[in-house]
């Protein structure tokens, strides 16, 4: 039996909900994704909530911008509940709040203020990385000074892998860096080609085994988040990721 669940961001299908919400949900379940994380794409929260549960998909977390969080904490809190999920999740940090050193403490100052919140619900918060926490300010990565000012016990990683992997880090060697702060896991690869772009869970470059080993034995891993930013075929990239992941002995 498999320890961690496995999820599909919505995201990767956004081509295909926007033609038919229900039929590509529905397509989804049919793969095995056990669950979701959701976003933008969720208009009316309820009513979505009814066919996830129908359908036997849990919503793992929900996507939220900082920004958002800040003006309105009180409706995160109520959308992520209303979903039936566990993390309100920091989706992006804006140019302009991570010029410098000081500024990734400051952001890392206000998510613990906001974490405080959201535990008052019953609720953690995470943050998901892209490739720019991964510069270096002061001599220190951006994402070190965040999680080293992030209070472990209330704030914690979405750590995306393609965008670790873009940015020229181990994954797993920031899972074991930061043991025990990543119960969410965006699953992407990377090519072998220069560009280094977007590849299905299992078709591109990344040690998963080592990843696996680090995540489920350091990490603290739950749940397991299937993404593709840019996919040809949107629906044929979750089936193929989760074939893959299947194969690994993820499922």
């Amino acid at each position: 039996m498999h320890l961690v669940g496995i999820g599909l961001q919505l995201f990767t299908v956004r081509d295909q909900l926007k033609e038919d919400f229900k039929g590509t949900v529905a397509s989804v379940a049919q793969m095995g994704y056990e669950g979701l994380e959701v976003g933008g794409e969720i208009t009316a929260p309820q009513k979505a909530r009814d066919l996830f549960d129908s359908l036997g998909l849990q919503v793992f977390a929900a996507h939220v911008g900082l920004e958002k969080m800040e003006e309105d904490i009180g409706w995160t809190a109520d959308f992520v509940h209303t979903m039936g999920a566990r993390y309100a999740v920091i989706s992006w940090l804006s140019p302009e709040r991570r010029k410098t050193a000081g500024d990734w403490i400051s952001a890392a100052k206000t998510m613990n203020a906001l974490a405080n919140k959201l535990k008052a619900r019953g609720l953690g918060l995470a943050y998901h990385n892209h490739n720019f926490e991964f510069e270096t300010f002061d001599g220190r990565l951006g994402y070190d000074l965040l999680m080293e000012n992030t209070d472990p016990a209330l704030v914690w990683g979405e750590l995306d892998t393609f965008w670790a992997a873009k940015a020229g880090q181990d994954v797993a060697a920031i899972i074991r860096r930061w043991a025990c702060r990543f119960p969410l896991m965006h699953l992407k690869d990377i090519s072998a080609d220069a560009e280094r772009t977007f590849e299905d869970v299992g078709e591109g470059t990344l040690d998963w085994p080592a990843i696996f080993q680090a995540a489920e034995e350091l990490g603290g891993a739950r749940y397991y988040i299937v993404e593709h930013d840019q996919p040809k075929n949107s629906l044929a990239s979750a089936r193929r990721s989760i074939e893959n992941l299947r194969k690994m002995g993820k499922l």
